[in-house]
């Protein structure tokens, strides 16, 4: 299968199971908004279809830009977008405050380490006490992307996906996005920190193996 067509119906796919599942319909969590309608969101409260939308991602060699790119494309009509933040550029942690949802993405490098394998500057924005160590995500819906080789690399498949999910839910964000990995019927890795029981964390997308 064509890598770039494939991504492309992906993140389609993606794009349209996070709007059924409410990700979008998360008004007023951002950091101007009270704490009650912070744990409104978090408990789950639906509103319009109106949340400010953040896409977030760090990068080694352009191609998770690529997805973040194609992401931006899909999203619905008239939201209130934020622009694509390359993680890179700097952006402390208060850049994530600043939405309701967030999509997030990364590569991954360092294949089998246990810990920082995207090979960007999200290693370091995990854990340093003042990167995303000293923020709460509640309130905030968060669904993740990755971008890997699936044949090449086909044991440690978009690992550090699954680092950034573990990451953003201990700071409290609610997770979306999960996709059964038999249903998509295109996922032949033989293992990865992004595969949940058969589920994979959010949408992964092959660097040529698709």
């Amino acid at each position: 299968v064509n890598q770039a067509d494939e991504s492309e119906r992906r993140v389609k796919a993606w794009i349209e199971q996070l709007k059924g599942e409410g990700f979008f319909e998360n008004e007023g969590s951002s950091s101007s908004a009270p704490a009650a309608a912070e744990a409104a969101a978090g408990a789950g409260t639906k509103a319009p279809m109106s949340s400010k939308v953040g896409v977030f991602f760090g990068t080694e060699g352009g191609a998770t830009g690529d997805v973040a790119g194609m992401i931006e494309e899909c999203l619905p009509a008239g939201l209130p977008k934020k622009d694509i933040i390359l993680i890179d550029d700097g952006e402390g942690p208060g850049a994530l405050l600043e939405v309701d949802a967030l999509l997030v993405g990364c590569p991954t490098w360092n294949t089998g380490a246990d810990t920082e394998r995207s090979g960007t500057p999200w290693d370091e924005f995990y854990y340093e006490d003042d990167m995303l160590p000293k923020i709460s995500l509640a309130g905030k819906n968060v669904a993740v992307f990755g971008r890997g080789d699936q044949v090449g690399y086909g044991e440690n498949y978009c690992d550090a996906a699954g680092e950034l999910h573990d990451c953003m839910k201990k700071q409290g964000a609610s997770m979306f996005g999960y996709a059964d990995i038999a249903k998509d019927g295109e996922y032949i890795h033989t293992g990865s920190e992004s595969d949940r029981d058969g589920q994979c964390i959010g949408a992964m997308c092959a660097q040529a193996n698709q």
